[in-house]
């Protein structure tokens, strides 16, 4: 069958796949009467037809409850299950079961549609400081959920489609989730830092803030806030 794959840009064009009907997104979809609908494009790199049919895990938008259903073959760990159905998300709803993570949409935009026009340095400041406090929240809850545990990393890696931002709040919402780890401090300021590094380099192909990120060393300063945050603050 063939079926839409959606950016979350706008500017990016639908592009039609064809699934086999033996996939186990169709069962899916016919268990949970899911009818008006289309696939999430959820890979960064260009993908052969095999390789995206391959990676046995999809992003249906439900656009009759606007509910976002990630769903996968191989189970997710008891932890994530566990801190996806206990944490207090503040911004939308979450749950998940061991095949499938359920989300609700938050309020905002996709950051990757306001880095096509934003051009106030500003707003990359208050997403970092967001990301941050975000950072600091999943841990809280974590202590919350769990106890005698190390630091919990939901592997967020903050890449413009993967968030959204609202003007309002300055806030952003992480809407990619995977399976969690826990890892030490010293593992977890390295991990943290690494994929700041990742999301900033990613943010900068976005020809409006590209030089709000580089000028006058700006990803320098970015990067030392978010080491002694990290290092103070979680």
């Amino acid at each position: 069958m063939i079926i839409d794959i959606v950016s979350p840009e706008p500017s990016v064009p639908k592009d039609p796949i064809d699934i086999p009907d033996n996939n186990f997104l169709f069962k899916f979809i016919k268990d949970n009467n899911i009818n008006n609908y289309h696939l999430m494009r959820s890979w960064k790199h260009s993908k052969t037809h095999q390789e995206i049919i391959d990676r046995e895990r999809w992003i249906i938008f439900n656009k009759d409850n606007k509910l976002f259903y990630k769903i996968g073959i191989i189970p997710l760990s008891n932890d994530t299950i566990t801190f996806l159905n206990n944490a207090h998300f503040s911004n939308h709803l979450v749950s998940a079961t061991p095949s499938t993570i359920k989300s609700s949409q938050p309020n905002g935009d996709i950051f990757s549609n306001i880095l096509l026009t934003e051009t106030n340095e500003n707003v990359i400041f208050d997403v970092i400081k967001s990301i941050m406090l975000e950072l600091k929240w999943v841990n809280t809850e974590a202590k919350r959920i769990f106890s005698n545990r190390k630091y919990l990393d939901l592997r967020f890696d903050w890449f413009g489609p993967n968030m959204v931002y609202d003007k309002n709040t300055k806030k952003i919402t992480s809407i990619d989730f995977e399976d969690v780890q826990w890892v030490s401090k010293d593992e977890y300021n390295a991990i943290m830092i690494k994929r700041l590094i990742q999301a900033l380099d990613n943010w900068s192909i976005y020809y409006s803030v590209f030089n709000t990120i580089y000028y006058n060393y700006n990803i320098i300063n970015y990067l030392n806030y978010c080491k002694n945050f990290i290092e103070n603050e979680i």
